[in-house]
């Protein structure tokens, strides 16, 4: 039997490799010099294998086939695209067939690939996580450019199913690692959309044809981009994102829908798909939570029993999603870095002591070394607000209908300190 040892959600940009930062000062700074913790946090948890999920930026998926998920299972390849690493990545096969059985043996007919093409959604992020460790990796590229999407419920189901393959398997101490970013704007990549440009829409759809020139228009497109001061993003939605998975409480989250979550996020905001997965991997969630039927929970900060959330709708005391301001940054790459904690010790009934029993969003620029998932978030925009005090996690205990003996299980995770 394998155990999931912890979760890693980070953003990956074009510009972390293309047009690297300077400085820590600098736009994007401060989150690869983030990074480097979060590797440290991944030395400490000694895993030995790594899932990575991922989207593709049509590299090796178009719209002449687009499958919802893909999953490597025999050779992968860098593509090297936006000065990211080429070549052949390391997988490990035996874990990636044993995660295809158990996929498919709980319905989901995902598409596998023995010669898998992979670009910056899975190796930036495979790279600052392993820090130079030849760790063995399972890719698995999920669809979160190319209308229609999978469901994020579905990706939320996908996860668990994931999670339970994963601990079936005979692969040691597995990390999860999910490559997406947050809130921000790009262009359509809808072909149906009259908008997008003649020559874009072939490329979508006839870019495998020749997909070195079509990578290669594209990076000049993107190129431009770098350091427009009016790139949106939309930092109070990310906290908001990071809290809902902090809560153990995906929801809200999933209920938005693809309009409303592009409205307040962007289209580029459909890469928490990957979050989604990796949450649903570690988490061990509840039948209940993946149907769409929340349980009666304990509020804790108010002391009454709410019931299943209404889409859209935020508790007292926290800014309305409505009202949340896209706030322009220089580099899309400035956001945040999340790491499911292994907890330092088991305070039950004791929060917001060592062991980790709470979390404060506004407390940028940590991070933790992780196993236990109950998903410590931390962030890396130097200005993220929370209206409302930290919350407290409303571990598995705090989920009525979810056996005594799950918990019991997630207790007897490995334990790690804190990291820098």
């Amino acid at each position: 039997m394998s155990e999931i040892v912890g979760l890693v959600g980070m953003s990956h940009s074009p510009f972390a490799t293309m047009l690297p930062p300077p400085g820590p000062a600098a736009p994007g700074g401060r989150f690869l010099a983030d990074t480097a913790r979060v590797a440290a946090a991944v030395r400490a948890l000694s895993p030995d294998a790594v899932v990575v999920i991922g989207p593709d930026h049509f590299h090796a998926n178009f719209y002449d086939a687009m499958p919802p998920f893909t999953l490597g299972v025999a050779e992968a390849e860098g593509f090297g695209d936006f000065g990211s690493r080429s070549g052949p990545l390391p997988v490990a096969a035996d874990l990636a067939w044993a995660v295809r059985d158990g996929l498919a043996a709980d319905g989901f007919d995902i598409a596998l690939s023995y010669a898998l093409t992979v670009d910056h959604g899975i190796v930036q992020s495979y790279d600052m996580v392993r820090g130079g460790a030849d760790l063995p990796l399972v890719p698995l590229v999920v669809n979160t450019a190319a209308p229609p999407l999978p469901s994020m419920r579905r990706c939320l189901s996908l996860g668990r199913s994931l999670g339970a393959a994963v601990r079936a398997a005979d692969a040691g101490r597995v990390l999860v690692v999910a490559s997406g970013g947050l809130s921000h704007w790009l262009p359509s990549n809808d072909p149906r959309d009259a908008a997008v440009p003649a020559d874009r829409r072939a490329s979508m759809i006839h870019g495998r044809r020749d997909v070195r020139t079509a990578s290669a228009a594209r990076e000049s497109r993107v190129r431009d981009l770098g350091g427009n001061p009016d790139a949106p993003v939309n930092p109070s939605w990310d906290a908001w994102f990071l809290k809902q998975l902090v809560a153990a409480d995906p929801d809200p989250v999933t209920e938005l829908g693809d309009a409303l979550l592009e409205e307040r996020a962007g289209s580029g905001g459909h890469e928490i798909r990957t979050w989604l997965i990796g949450f649903g991997a570690a988490a061990r969630l509840p039948e209940s939570a993946l149907a769409g039927r929340q349980p009666q929970r304990p509020d804790l900060r108010h002391r009454q029993v709410r019931q299943r959330t209404v889409p859209g709708r935020v508790e007292a005391g926290e800014a309305r999603l409505q009202d949340l301001q896209r706030v322009p940054v220089r580099h899309q790459q400035d956001v945040a870095v999340a790491v499911a904690p292994l907890q330092a010790g088991h305070q039950r009934g004791r929060p917001g002591e060592d062991g980790g029993r709470r979390l404060d969003p506004r407390a940028a620029g940590r991070a933790v070394a992780v196993g236990r998932p109950d998903l410590g978030v931390t962030g890396s925009r130097a200005a993220v607000e929370v209206a409302e005090e930290p919350l407290p996690q409303r571990g598995l205990e705090l989920h009525r209908d979810r056996p005594q003996a799950v918990a019991d299980d997630l207790r007897r995770l490995p334990r790690a300190g804190e990291v820098g």
